[in-house]
């Protein structure tokens, strides 16, 4: 177990229940200029983020500017507006 003193809990939001998983969660709480790496190690899944970041700039009515990460290591997505 770990226990977070305020300064680290300031950016950390609980998963609730639901049917979205964290990758959407997270870009519903990213503001306008802020931006989410998505390492490839911490995706699980058989198919590419995209569908997730599609699903969720539709649905929350935001714009997302995304694609692979500079560096290689996995995805990049910035909010747009």
């Amino acid at each position: 177990m770990k226990i977070f003193d305020t300064n680290e809990a300031e950016g950390l939001e609980p998963l609730g229940g639901g049917r979205f998983n964290w990758l959407y969660k997270r870009l519903a709480l990213l503001k306008v200029g802020e931006a989410i790496a998505i390492p490839y190690t911490d995706w699980n899944t058989k198919s590419t983020p995209y569908k997730t970041i599609r699903t969720a700039a539709k649905n929350l009515k935001r714009n997302f500017n995304y694609g692979r990460h500079p560096d290689g290591s996995g995805w990049l997505v910035k909010r747009a507006g």
